[in-house]
């Protein structure tokens, strides 16, 4: 039973990375879509988005079946938990890349920020890219120094907000 709790939760895992790293590479297209008002870029993201909440979809459905069929306690049920909410955690920066991609969109040609806070918005799309990186990474390698690094970024994208 403990080797395909395992397996399973390597496959989890390897999904919800997946998921990071899709929805950071939409964060990317939408942040420069916002900043450069190019429509071919917000149009990618918009039709990528389908991808990230299939995945999405796939990654609940197998941590619930691991909570179901597997009965986990202790460490392995708080692996799971926050599997559930790291797959929430990513389909919302995925919909925040869906939401700038449509405002892009909507005010195309016109750019939608004025000029003297491209900077900030800038920042905040490097930081939000790197955050969908370091969350691939982590749950790659899962290793805790580098999820305690994590915190840290967010920390930095709090301080633009």
């Amino acid at each position: 039973m403990r080797v395909a709790y395992n397996e399973q939760m390597t496959e989890l895992a390897d999904m919800l990375g997946e998921m990071a790293g899709l929805a950071g590479a939409a964060m990317e297209r939408a942040t420069q879509s916002l900043l450069q008002a190019d429509l071919s870029l917000a149009e990618q993201v918009i039709s990528d988005h389908d991808q990230i909440t299939e995945l999405s979809v796939s990654c609940e459905e197998r941590a619930f079946a691991l909570l179901a069929l597997q009965a986990p306690v202790a460490g392995d049920l708080r692996s799971v938990v926050s599997g559930i909410q790291i797959v929430a955690d990513i389909d919302r920066m995925g919909a925040l890349a869906l939401h700038v991609a449509k405002i892009a969109r909507r005010r195309h040609p016109n750019h939608v920020l004025p000029e003297e806070v491209n900077g900030y918005f800038a920042e905040m799309g490097r930081i939000a890219v790197a955050l969908g990186a370091g969350a691939r990474e982590v749950l790659e390698t899962r290793d805790p120094e580098r999820a305690a690094k994590l915190r840290e970024e967010d920390d930095a994208m709090d301080d633009l907000h």
